[in-house]
């Protein structure tokens, strides 16, 4: 087996440039390979030139077979061309016969590999030249997945009019509208919603557990869809919702075990005046670290605004004069240690 070369620099400047004729002065090595994944050169001119013409001079000039795969992801030219979005060369590469529909390694076809890469005008070329709008890859996804992922909407509904389902599910369960949601997309999310009933669950939960990270879109579905109907503390203290979005949707449901489960020290002071239990109380209970740091910092705070109370009160009613006192300042001070 022959050693793999290396691709110089000046070689691939020359392949990104579309340089012909620099490019035929180099003298490559007859069935030579490039990298650990044993790249022809007319997979690295499918991924690197941006037209057909050097391709067209490696195929009808030098021969080269054009469904050569390589060693690791067994990808052919055409898998490359439509990975990088090289729209002319992959049309040149099904003109001389690139089979459309071969698979490399991950049941990944090259329509897949346009939709995953989010790249439109291939995807449109790929179906006019009848691809394979069925495939779906080793997780189950199909092209609407990807499309979705990607939060595209213009790409969903090219799949959609061309055929693809928008309710099949991956491995994990998840719809499209799981992951247009992690998208954050609103505007592929609203499509979705018309689709795709919001209470489908995948194996990591709901549509809201995939708005981690994305709060304005959690805040959004709160308020405009059924969600804002049932219960969802604890899916939100799950996903480590902000403590304002919590206070602004699920007030209410604010409970003591659910903010000890989680440790969020920083709900305890809401949950405190919510319920009226004694910080001290709430000590008794099985409080984990986080809370029961707070707590007592809160309690601490409480004695020190107890002696503020009481310092304002004897000012305003002539028993104090000036400013405060050292010892009450020092007093303080050792409550909030």
């Amino acid at each position: 087996m022959k050693s793999p070369l290396k691709l110089s620099f000046q070689v691939k400047k020359i392949l990104k440039k579309n340089d012909l004729q620099n490019f035929k002065k180099i003298e490559f090595k007859r069935g030579g390979v490039y990298g650990s994944e044993r790249k022809t050169i007319l997979h690295l001119a499918a991924k690197y030139c941006t037209n057909h013409t050097i391709p067209k001079y490696l195929i009808k000039k030098k021969k080269v077979q054009l469904d050569t795969k390589t060693k690791k992801s067994l990808s052919t030219a055409l898998h490359y061309a439509c990975r990088s979005g090289n729209w002319l060369i992959a049309k040149y590469l099904l003109k001389c016969g690139c089979d459309i529909n071969r698979l490399r390694r991950g049941n990944q076809s090259s329509i897949l590999l346009s939709v995953r890469y989010n790249w439109l005008g291939i995807t449109k070329l790929l179906i006019s030249k009848k691809a394979d709008i069925k495939i779906k890859d080793k997780r189950n996804w199909n092209l609407a997945h990807w499309a979705s992922y990607n939060g595209n909407l213009k790409m969903l509904h090219l799949l959609e009019k061309s055929g693809v389902s928008l309710h099949d599910v991956t491995d994990n369960g998840e719809t499209c509208l799981h992951l247009g949601v992690w998208s954050g997309n609103l505007e592929c999310v609203k499509y979705l919603l018309t689709k795709i009933s919001i209470w489908e669950s995948a194996k990591n939960g709901s549509i809201l557990e995939y708005c981690r990270g994305n709060w304005s879109l959690l805040s959004w579905l709160l308020f405009n869809t059924k969600w804002s109907e049932v219960p969802v503390l604890e899916i939100l203290l799950s996903i480590n919702c902000p403590r304002d979005l919590i206070l602004k949707h699920v007030f209410n449901e604010l409970n003591i075990s659910f903010i000890f489960r989680y440790d969020r020290d920083d709900l305890l002071n809401d949950i405190y005046e919510k319920s009226k239990v004694p910080l001290e109380k709430m000590l008794m209970m099985n409080m984990p670290e986080k809370c029961k740091s707070m707590a007592f910092k809160l309690i601490k705070w409480g004695k020190v605004k107890g002696l503020i109370f009481i310092y304002l009160i004897s000012k305003k009613n002539h028993m104090i004069f000036g400013k405060i006192p050292k010892t009450l300042i020092q007093e303080m001070a050792e409550y909030l240690e």
